[in-house]
């Protein structure tokens, strides 16, 4: 007994005695982290896990109080399954790796593409009116769909929303959020070209943001990492400003949210949930056959 306490010990972060609370992924998923970084250890997740508990415990209002509760509750036997759970996002990713990494590997290439929806009014306090963002994004999942099969797209495509929130020259009373969708979708040049043109057409342009450009590739090395930038529901923040030049926005390298904001993004997150946030469209399975041993 004392010696597979010890074994988990040398892979295994945790905040208690008890062996059978300890949170990770299955045995089979845990093995195919090993081959992919990306996902990350479970360390890292649980260490993920303790920073995201502090700041929900210190922004003290009830909603923050009751996800912190939720998360800790997590259990191998019971996940919690909440869209703000680093061990729910890790197992997620390691699930739907499992799952796609031998069906799109054998095509003949995927491309990680960012889509930013700019044609709404930019959100100044998304935690405010949740319903709302939820039927926004239901119309964007009714939109793409529709444009990609239009498109004649057979293959399977995945995808997460989030939101960005940008940032004008750091003061905190010129932000403003943007809804956007990562996809993992086949690199084929008319199916990408076709999609640009469906994004530009209402693409918002004021003073406030300038002209967003609504579609661009992310690089990407490898389908690991690029599933990796597409299932990522975190909400980042960036610095941007207006290009005196072209009116682009211009945005510069995305951070993770801190604080009082953080904690409102992982309700959000929570309130949402993997399904709501999460795009699909083609045939592409949504379970590993083996998640827990």
């Amino acid at each position: 007994m004392n010696q597979g306490i010890n074994e988990m010990n040398q892979h295994f972060v945790f905040q208690t005695a008890d062996p059978a609370c300890i949170r990770h992924a299955g045995p089979d998923l845990e093995k195919l982290s090993q081959h992919y970084p990306m996902a990350g250890s479970q360390r890292e997740a649980e260490a993920a896990q303790q920073r995201r508990l502090r700041v929900l415990t210190k922004a003290g209002r009830r909603n923050c109080k009751k996800l912190a509760e939720k998360l800790q509750a997590c259990r191998n036997d019971k996940p919690c399954g909440s869209a703000a759970c680093a061990h729910c996002q890790r197992e997620r990713y390691l699930g739907q790796l499992a799952i796609s990494l031998p069906m799109m590997s054998a095509s003949l290439g995927y491309a990680c593409v960012e889509l930013v929806f700019s044609e709404d009014t930019a959100i100044r306090h998304p935690w405010r009116d949740m319903t709302q963002s939820r039927q926004q994004i239901c119309r964007y999942k009714q939109r793409i769909s529709r444009t990609l099969r239009r498109l004649g797209l057979t293959d399977p495509v995945i995808g997460t929303f989030s939101l960005l929130r940008h940032r004008f020259n750091g003061e905190e009373e010129s932000t403003f959020w943007l809804p956007r969708l990562r996809l993992l979708l086949p690199d084929n040049r008319n199916l990408l070209k076709g999609l640009g043109a469906h994004m530009t057409r209402g693409v918002m342009e004021s003073a406030e943001t300038g002209r967003i450009i609504p579609v661009r590739r992310l690089p990407a090395r490898g389908m690991a990492r690029s599933l990796g930038l597409v299932l990522d529901p975190e909400e980042y923040v960036t610095a941007c400003r207006t290009d005196e030049a072209t009116g682009t926005l211009k945005t510069g390298v995305p951070e993770l949210l801190k604080g009082s904001t953080l904690a409102r993004s992982l309700v959000m997150m929570d309130n949402m949930g993997f399904g709501k946030l999460t795009f699909r469209c083609g045939v592409l399975p949504q379970k590993s056959a083996a998640i827990h041993g």
